[in-house]
């Protein structure tokens, strides 16, 4: 291992599974099939700081992911381990990043620059967009056409085969295609095609992309549909390094094209390293033994050694309709609230919006049980309701995973000074180069009494406090 890793990385790297830390400081192409609970965002985290680490300053890391949720999560945990890259981490969803680094920059190489004043359409304006291209192309406008449609787009775009299409498909994709540029619109799915596109055609374009960003990290693969499988192949031909981290035994995006073939089909190249992940820190020895069955096989997953809490898994029949399985849910419910289970501890899961859905919160609420339903209840956005998110997080749960922070001599030596004390010191700030405020359109000027008064009233937590009650005493409702 390197010597002159940041000591934070170093004791990160030390603190890992064996298997974790080979997929963190492998060498090359590596593929990393990581089941549930297996420490997945450890592992990648680590991977990124790694690379960033041990490559020249000049360039830098991709870390892509599907929300942008999670490219939050990785840039806060590398600079809790000490990082703080800059411009040389694009820590982004696989979209943006087609969007701000591939076109934008490189479209005019191919004569395609994006235009100045580009929209992006919604979901509503994509759909009568398609029920157009249908129309004019001889087809049926109807639901079922438009996800046909959706479908052969991405294989078109990916070059796979499409013979067993009727000539109307290709012929509506193509009229879609240009609706979009009549539009100056871009759906989220041209970001991909296009990108992959302008690679494909651009030799210059990809030699910059390489210089630029040497290594690509992967998350959730799996999710990825033929046209970004596709997009990564390219990368690999011109010389990027990928790291490809995914579950092969979930997908969520199948409705999009997503696959899991593409991620074993990876791993099964002679040029990348195949490394599982088999301890689940998250579940007991019975739960995983019931997902071993589910899925037919042994993966050889185990609990985490010197877990004594097996888990249960106790499987409840009900007969008849959807009303009959939502009222046998409530009195499940009931039962468990009788003998003192606290409602924010059970969540009931389903499998897709719909009756089932309709039935289960029409009966929870008949039954007068709080419920807390999905995407019932919206946080707002910006730089304010993170701060308040970050201070609730580190008060529930204490510091970080990893090692302690670092001394304040260590700090000062390695980087500037920050205005902020932790958590906040790892946010964009006013006043300090390459900061960004996303959700504003000025910076503003923070008061020095402000930054004087957070200083003086955060004292960080020692060790991590007892487990406590967390948010509402209300059962959550979701899909799993």
């Amino acid at each position: 291992m390197p010597a002159l890793l940041p000591p934070a990385l170093a004791a990160e790297l030390g603190a890992l599974h064996p298997d974790q830390r080979a997929a963190a400081t492998h060498h090359a192409n590596i593929a990393v099939l990581a089941g549930p609970g297996a420490g997945k965002t450890r592992a990648l985290v680590a991977r990124v700081g790694y690379l960033l680490a041990t490559t020249s300053r000049h360039r830098g890391v991709a870390a892509l992911t599907y929300t942008e949720t999670a490219a939050h999560e990785t840039t806060v945990r590398l600079h809790h381990l000490g990082l703080h890259p800059g411009r040389r981490l694009s820590s982004t969803t696989v979209h943006a990043f087609c969007l701000h680094h591939i076109l934008r920059p490189y479209g005019r190489l191919i004569g395609d620059p994006l235009p100045a004043d580009l929209t992006i359409p919604d979901t509503s304006a994509c759909r009568q967009l398609w029920d157009t291209a249908a129309y004019e192309s001889g087809l049926d406008v109807n639901p079922n056409n438009r996800t046909t449609l959706e479908r052969l787009r991405r294989l078109i775009a990916a070059g796979e085969p499409i013979a067993d299409y009727p000539r109307q498909y290709p012929r509506a994709v193509r009229r879609y295609e240009q609706l979009l540029r009549d539009h100056d619109t871009l759906d989220f799915e041209a970001m991909t095609i296009r990108a992959l596109d302008l690679l494909r055609e651009s030799r210059t374009a990809r030699e910059q992309l390489v210089a630029r960003f040497p290594h690509f990290v992967v998350d959730e693969y799996q999710d990825l549909g033929p046209v970004l499988h596709a997009l990564v192949l390219t990368l690999l031909d011109a010389g990027v390094g990928i790291t490809a981290v995914g579950d092969p035994d979930q997908v969520l995006y199948a409705y999009q094209g997503a696959s899991p073939r593409y991620l074993t089909q990876l791993s099964n190249r002679p040029d990348f390293r195949r490394l599982r992940l088999r301890v689940n820190y998250r579940s007991g020895s019975a739960l995983i033994s019931a997902g071993h069955a589910v899925l037919g096989q042994d993966r050889g997953y185990h609990a985490a050694p010197g877990r004594d809490d097996a888990g249960a898994v106790t499987i409840l029949h009900a007969d008849g309709d959807i009303d009959s399985h939502a009222a046998r849910t409530v009195e499940v419910l009931n039962n468990r609230l009788a003998t003192g289970t606290p409602p924010e501890d059970i969540a009931v899961l389903y499998r897709s919006k719909g009756p089932l859905l309709d039935a289960l919160t029409t009966a929870i609420r008949a039954a007068q049980i709080p419920l807390d339903s999905e995407k019932q209840r919206r946080r707002p956005s910006g730089p304010l309701a993170d701060l308040i998110a970050a201070c609730a997080t580190r008060r529930l749960t204490g510091p970080l995973p990893g090692p302690p922070p670092q001394t304040s001599q260590h700090r000062a030596a390695e980087q500037p000074a920050s205005p902020l004390p932790e958590p906040f010191a790892s946010w964009p700030q006013p006043g300090i180069a390459n900061s960004s405020w996303p959700t504003t359109t000025t910076r503003p000027t923070p008061s020095a009494p402000c930054h004087d008064a957070w200083r003086r009233s955060w004292t960080p937590p020692t060790a991590k406090p007892q487990p406590t009650r967390r948010g509402s005493s209300s059962p959550h409702c979701g899909t799993p």
